[in-house]
């Protein structure tokens, strides 16, 4: 964009990462007003061939569902994990929610891909684990903010219209915003460098009316054709695998060797061959010294969230890590020895002259 510049933007963008790492993250009036002004009036922008800046997924839409991986180091863990691949290979329970790129510990998303690949490379796995992939099918339909489409934000408008020249800054500034969201992060830094698209997210997922219900944004992991996906936490349930009551269920694996080495893993759901009775729940329980008492039966909480995913329990993929490959750039280096260089050495008559004083 010939004659624009979007430094004001990139200054309230520094201040906005410099508010939330060093003053407050929560209740900030800088911060709130600072997001409103970047992610109101969305409509009036377009991007490359007219792709829309907000998507919808789910049934008959283009993206009807996303791939989800999960990495694994112990047999036994994995064959517990293909029992029960809807809560192990879904969204996490809050007790053990980490926090990430676009959520804070303790606050369960669901994180998928568009492909198989980036699902795989998100994960990040070392050489010798075993992976396994999961396509889960969006069941509702989701409103997302397609974060890639801002690469190509244009704004819409007339050059003779007063208004569209800051338009016009602004569009500059979504097209590198992407990237700043997006930018590779160092394990060390996690803590402090999330902080933004953290809450970026829970901007989007609260405070806009209507809210999103996830973000579709650019892989910092693979050059792969796709994009990353967050369903945020009310839109990131998980349909159960409906099983008979009383039935069982085993996995195991299977190790061939008769034409090379080929491994397999078989999971089986044997169904009761009677009717399971539920037993009955008691409503007091005797007490020896204090007689009858109720029972101590604590409510569960109730999950009131709409059930937007579902998981194809019979398509999942197992795949076994055995190298990695890396697209890397070198980097200039050089190393010289010079002559140093210092004061010159004080002469006779200069350290008479220092003794004097």
């Amino acid at each position: 964009m010939s004659g624009v510049s979007d430094q004001d933007w990139q200054s309230k963008w520094n201040e906005f990462e410099r508010i939330v790492k060093t003053e407050s993250r929560f209740f900030s009036k800088k911060v709130y007003n600072y997001l409103s002004e970047v992610f109101s009036g969305l409509d009036r922008f377009t991007s490359y061939k007219s792709h829309p800046l907000v998507s919808i997924a789910g049934p008959e839409q283009n993206l009807k569902g996303v791939f989800r991986a999960r990495v694994f180091q112990d047999k036994a863990e994995m064959l517990s994990a293909l029992k029960y691949p809807d809560q192990q290979l879904g969204t996490p329970a809050t007790k053990f929610a980490r926090a990430g790129r676009m959520n804070a510990a303790g606050v369960a998303v669901f994180y998928g891909a568009t492909s198989k690949e980036l699902a795989l490379a998100e994960v990040r796995p070392p050489v010798g684990s075993k992976v396994v992939i999961a396509f889960f099918e969006i069941i509702k339909p989701l409103r997302l903010l397609d974060l890639t489409a801002l690469r190509s934000a244009r704004a819409v408008g007339s050059v003779f219209d007063p208004n569209y020249s800051p338009l016009r800054e602004k569009a500059l500034f979504l097209n590198r915003l992407v990237d700043r969201i997006a930018l590779p992060v160092m394990p060390a830094q996690e803590n402090s460098e999330y902080l933004p698209t953290q809450v970026i997210a829970d901007f989007l997922a609260e405070a806009l009316d209507p809210p999103y219900d996830g973000i579709i944004f650019s892989s910092t992991q693979s050059k792969a054709e796709g994009a990353n996906v967050v369903l945020f936490h009310r839109a990131a349930r998980v349909k159960e695998i409906e099983i008979k009551e009383g039935s069982e269920i085993t996995a195991h694996s299977s190790i061939y060797e008769e034409e090379g080495e080929y491994e397999s893993y078989n999971v089986v759901v044997q169904h009761p061959s009677k009717p399971h009775k539920k037993k009955p729940v008691q409503d007091h329980i005797y007490h020896p010294t204090l007689g009858f008492l109720p029972s101590l039966r604590w409510p569960l909480a109730i999950d009131e969230r709409d059930v937007t995913l579902k998981i194809r329990e019979n398509d999942l993929q197992i795949v076994e890590l055995e190298s990695v490959e890396f697209l890397k750039k070198e980097l200039y280096y050089s190393r010289s020895t010079i002559k140093k260089s210092g004061r010159p050495k004080p002469q006779a008559d200069d350290l008479d002259l220092f003794k004097a004083f």
